[in-house]
């Protein structure tokens, strides 16, 4: 069974956008869903449900103009950051447990072996979607104030960044 992204009608064009279009093995097409699954459920966490599959119904346009649209093209870019974000997570075991060739593609890439590198682009990642989450929260009441969400799906306080020096914040940068 396939696991469909949320906001990409078209799982090849999703597929190009995490540029994987070319994955061809079953193990790396279920660690794909895996990652895919992971995602869809952080929505319905982060925003609500409810949220989620309002954002999705909009209208996906490769030019947004509306309000409408702008917010289905971020949920539809934040869905794809995610789920690479995910990926660098889960892909690299199908390659150490994959065969001899798969093991030494992965061994001779630059970018499988800068790990600090690689935790820096997770990082980079994981700031974007969690800014881009901020922007698709539903609006807030003026009596409660600003919410911010986070990768867990846990609502807290937005941290105001003069009252805390260091903090930028986002929570968890």
């Amino acid at each position: 069974m396939s696991v469909n992204p949320l906001y990409t009608a078209v799982k090849s064009d999703f597929l190009d956008k995490i540029r994987l279009s070319t994955a061809k093995s079953d193990q790396t097409l279920a660690v794909i869903d895996v990652a895919i699954s992971k995602v869809r459920i952080g929505f319905f966490k982060a925003l609500t449900s409810d949220r989620a599959i309002e954002i999705a119904g909009f209208t996906a346009a490769d030019n947004p103009t509306t309000e409408e649209e702008i917010l289905h093209s971020t949920a539809s870019v934040a869905e794809v950051l995610w789920v690479t974000s995910s990926l660098i997570e889960l892909l690299p075991n199908v390659f150490m447990e994959g065969e001899v060739e798969a093991r030494q593609n992965w061994n001779d890439e630059p970018l499988s072996r800068d790990s600090v590198w690689l935790i820096k682009y997770k990082r980079g990642l994981d700031a974007q979607v969690q800014a881009m989450l901020g922007q698709l929260e539903e609006p807030v009441n003026d009596n409660t104030g600003p919410v911010k969400v986070n990768l867990t799906g846990r609502t807290e306080p937005f941290i105001i960044a003069a009252n805390h020096p260091g903090k930028l914040g986002i929570h968890g940068v």
